[in-house]
């Protein structure tokens, strides 16, 4: 529109300062230049609006992608407290199995030094009644 205003503009200054058929010339000429930036500025204007739809879909594709990395977030994070509480649990359970190793390692010993004992006291007593 701008164009095409600036166009009859310079058709109009044309008719104004030359003879009647040269101004006509002139006015057809301007005319036609305007004609052809009014179909150039129309063609950038399309150019325009498919790159608006181009980038409003890949907008919306986005937004999709981050939606399910967001999800994919929220699940590793699960997992990630999923396998913290696991280890939490596996170094609990070594440390009961440790405890009962020792209570394990006592009783041994302690069972050994009674066997000890009352072997000693039956070697006494045998030594005892010869």
């Amino acid at each position: 529109a701008e164009a095409e205003a600036e166009a009859e503009a310079e058709a109009g200054a044309a008719l104004a300062e030359g003879p009647p058929l040269e101004r006509e010339r002139e006015a057809r000429a301007a005319a036609a230049d305007a004609a052809e930036a009014a179909a150039a500025a129309r063609a950038a204007a399309e150019g325009l609006e498919t790159r608006l739809y181009d980038t409003a879909a890949l907008a919306t594709r986005l937004a999709e992608a981050e939606g399910r990395s967001g999800a994919l977030a929220s699940r590793l994070g699960e997992a990630e407290a999923a396998r913290e509480a696991a280890v939490g649990r596996l170094a609990e359970g070594e440390e009961r199995n440790e405890a009962l190793r020792s209570s394990a390692a006592e009783a041994a010993a302690t069972a050994e030094a009674e066997a000890e004992r009352a072997e000693a006291e039956r070697a006494a007593a045998r030594g005892g009644a010869a």
